[in-house]
């Protein structure tokens, strides 16, 4: 209402409380009084910046501030995406990531296979092939799993073995002496014709098939000849030769 001339007028519209300016955080309102700028920024702009109650950001707008607690706030519950059901601050993820009972860690006995760390004691105690286990056939033995299978045929002495002269099955470590005992060995023959005949059978052979034992001269000479001799003695010794 003051009166005022035309310059003044031009002049003065440029600061008057009453004209009409447009929203300083561009929320669509063109036609607000100076007077009222300050009210509105603090009541009623919806993009007005205010200060989120959880991480205390100064600047999130008005209108987004449902999007920020739910996606943006660094103080916000998410789950732990390794899957141990845990709700962690979304600032504590990658600390808590690091320590997760179900983050996956290498085996610690070098077998290749990860494991969840949760996981981990009972695929060592149970299921990890580079384990120690006890043989089965009670050598007392710790064994690693995977080598379990060459351990039992090849190395374990206890493990069945065969012997070599009887055939009959011992364990490995008896074995040995066994074989000092078999009656089934191979011994020279006593009468040193060159053979090794089974002990169990050493009587036979020398009554029967051994090549040095004495037999009486088929000529009835009365002469009594080593086998070997036998065709020599009959061709040239004998008396009752032809």
């Amino acid at each position: 209402g003051k009166r005022m001339t035309a310059k003044e007028t031009a002049e003065h519209c440029k600061v008057c409380d009453l004209r009409e300016v447009s929203c300083v955080n561009n929320c669509g309102e063109t036609k607000l009084m100076l007077k009222d700028m300050d009210s509105h920024l603090q009541f009623d702009c919806f993009r007005r910046p205010i200060t989120c109650k959880d991480c205390a950001d100064p600047k999130v707008v008005f209108e987004e501030m449902e999007m920020h607690l739910a996606d943006l706030c660094t103080f916000r519950f998410v789950q732990c995406p390794l899957g141990c059901g845990k709700e962690k601050r979304f600032f504590d993820l990658e600390r808590h990531q690091r320590v997760c009972t179900w983050r996956i860690v290498e085996c610690p006995l070098k077998c290749g296979i990860p494991q969840r760390m949760v996981e981990c004691d009972i695929h060592v105690k149970n299921d990890c092939i580079n384990r120690r286990v006890s043989c089965p056939l009670k050598c007392r033995g710790l064994v690693v799993f995977k080598h379990l299978q060459q351990h039992l045929q090849d190395v374990c002495n206890c493990r069945p073995a065969e012997c070599k002269f009887c055939k009959k099955v011992f364990v490995k470590k008896q074995l040995e002496t066994h074989h000092q005992e078999c009656e089934s060995r191979l011994q020279p023959c006593k009468n040193k014709c060159g053979a090794n005949v089974p002990l169990d059978q050493m009587e036979v052979h020398m009554r029967e098939t051994c090549v040095h034992r004495v037999v009486p001269c088929p000529l009835l000479c009365g002469l009594q000849v080593r086998e070997i001799n036998l065709g020599f003695h009959q061709q040239s010794e004998c008396v009752n030769r032809q």
